[in-house]
């Protein structure tokens, strides 16, 4: 039996770099030897194979693709692998987004601003920190949740979107400093102690950064920012400012 796993981003930024990776498939013992492995980054591409030597060990260290997208929307990613007359192939889709779709709170330059050898943590088959950036704005939008802030809708609640914040200047040094720290906590088995202690200093940055941060907040969700509207991270609940 033959089992093809895909493994990328589920949401990518146009024109940057991502890496479709096909390095943890594998088959069962009585299959014979890879005959081909290919990837299409997008349904209609054609296929491109990524086979490698299968000669050679750990063959699958060449089963990955490199890409970006231009146009934005859903696209349909497919592995296909061949083992004599068996052929299986599996889907995943990813979401192409625009950079004002992604309304990421903080960037690249701003993470040299506070470290400027940052780029040495970027992984093979990235070209940008877009994706970390994005695993913050997610663990911001989740901390205002769990910590009681909220937008009303009708007689209820409902978690901020990346939308709201209509003003990210209010909340990009809070994003950096969660970006930040999640790179060094991620890459503490090659750092050792110093980026543990780097993981540590960041945290406490972003604790400082985050009680400082006054966010220009949609809090009502008629999707403009009117006089006084916000919310004070400080206050501990939302109110306008």
């Amino acid at each position: 039996m033959i089992f093809p796993i895909i493994e990328c981003d589920e949401v990518v930024q146009l024109n940057d770099k991502f890496r479709i990776s096909a390095f943890n498939s594998y088959k069962t013992p009585n299959e014979p030897v890879w005959d081909s492995v290919e990837i299409e980054p997008y349904a209609g591409a054609g296929f491109i194979d990524v086979t490698g030597d299968v000669s050679k060990p750990n063959p699958n260290r060449f089963w990955f693709l490199d890409f970006q997208y231009d146009t934005a929307g859903v696209k349909v990613v497919s592995l296909r692998i061949t083992i004599g007359l068996s052929v299986v192939t599996v889907t995943k889709n990813v979401t192409a987004v625009t950079e004002a779709t992604d309304n990421l709170f903080s960037t690249d330059q701003l993470l040299k601003e506070q470290q400027s050898d940052i780029f040495r943590l970027l992984p093979d088959g990235k070209a940008s920190f877009k994706y970390k950036h994005r695993a913050a704005q997610n663990f911001i939008l989740d901390w205002l949740w769990n910590n009681g802030f909220y937008k009303s809708v009708g007689n209820g609640a409902e978690p901020f979107l990346k939308t709201d914040i209509v003003d990210i200047d209010f909340i990009s040094d809070w994003s950096t400093y969660v970006t930040l720290r999640m790179l060094y906590e991620e890459n503490q088995s090659q750092g050792g102690d110093i980026f543990r202690q780097k993981a540590g200093d960041f945290l406490n940055k972003e604790e400082r950064a985050r009680e400082k941060c006054l966010l220009k907040i949609d809090t009502n969700g008629n999707g403009t920012l009117e006089v006084n509207e916000g919310a004070q991270i400080a206050s501990r609940r939302l109110e306008r400012v």
